[in-house]
């Protein structure tokens, strides 16, 4: 699945005509690499952001629009949940297993709730 990152990034080769590989070869990151962030596989790194921005010589504008964007397309996401309780670490999982399955009036509810 691409993500807003990745159809980002393929704007902007797109735009500037350039190819993957050529770019993957100026910023030092493999084709693989990139084609996998691009496609929501791999993480996205300060590291490529910073590389993205430089190539393209992206304006503060561009490069906000950009962090927003890997923000947004995140491939996987950690909780360190070591110094919760047994019950946090339930909600938690529980969440997790069930966030396909919300309606939109639930994910409403629950940004309600994390917005107090």
């Amino acid at each position: 699945m691409i993500t807003l990152f990745g159809k980002m990034l393929r704007k902007l080769r797109i735009d500037k005509d350039v190819v993957l590989g050529e770019m993957a070869q100026s910023i030092g990151f493999s084709s693989a690499y990139l084609s996998s962030v691009e496609n929501g596989k791999k993480k996205i790194t300060d590291d490529l952001i910073y590389k993205v921005t430089e190539y393209f010589s992206l304006s503060n504008e561009k490069i906000e629009e950009l962090k927003q964007a890997a923000l947004d397309s995140p491939v996987s996401v950690k909780i360190d949940l070591s110094n919760s309780v047994d019950d946090e670490r339930a909600l938690v999982g529980a969440f997790a297993r069930k966030i396909g399955d919300l309606s939109e009036d639930d994910k409403s509810d629950f940004w309600e709730i994390l917005n107090r």
